[in-house]
């Protein structure tokens, strides 16, 4: 039986910090309040109104000339977490916490620093504009749906160095970046990083 050193906190310390960093900012952002602006009738009523729909089993509703006005990728994240009981401040802020750790794990295995990695969840967690989601728009998910792309593409091409078996990662950034595209029209601008990357 081999007899622990002193050292050894070194290498679950940074883990057990972000597991603790990512469970205090879910508890802070899921009390934060939150708005739904009935009026906004191209904006948080409009996702509101389509998450019900989807929820009721009636896909996107009634087709009219608001129907389509925006992707379908939000409202659908709207009706899992009421699927899920959750609220929506916690279910955005789980997406984002989750995003900026697997985020954090691809950087950890490609620099193999623990500390860096560490460095950057917690940089993207406590960032401010994760604490302003003040209404119910798409916005607050599209960070951690590119940091959720960028994540797997890294594990890719991490698992393509090591001379790994990739595509699992290959068809979890795929959905993601479908989910992303389906979410926001402006997608298309992460293409030209990505493909600098790849």
């Amino acid at each position: 039986m081999r007899v622990g050193t002193g050292n050894d906190w070194r290498r679950w310390a940074p883990a057990a910090v972000a597991a603790l960093s990512s469970i205090l900012m879910v508890a802070l952002v899921a009390q934060l309040p939150v708005a739904i602006l009935a009026e906004a009738q191209y904006d948080d009523a409009w996702f509101w109104r389509r998450a019900e729909s989807i929820a009721a089993g009636h896909w996107l509703g009634g087709y009219d000339h608001v129907t389509l006005v925006k992707g379908a990728g939000y409202p659908l994240f709207l009706a899992a977490t009421h699927a899920l009981g959750l609220s929506v401040t916690a279910s955005q802020a789980m997406l984002y916490a989750g995003a900026c750790l697997l985020l954090g794990t691809a950087v950890r295995r490609m620099c193999g620093r623990p500390w860096l990695a560490l460095l950057v969840v917690v940089a993207l967690q406590w960032h401010p504009a994760a604490m302003a989601w003040s209404r119910v728009l798409r916005d607050d998910i599209g960070a951690a749906q590119a940091l959720l792309v960028l994540a797997c593409l890294l594990h890719l091409l991490q698992s393509v160095r090591e001379g790994r078996r990739g595509w699992p990662w290959a068809v979890a950034a795929g959905l993601a970046l479908g989910w992303l595209w389906t979410t926001r029209e402006d997608g298309l601008w992460l293409v030209p990083g990505l493909a600098l990357l790849l």
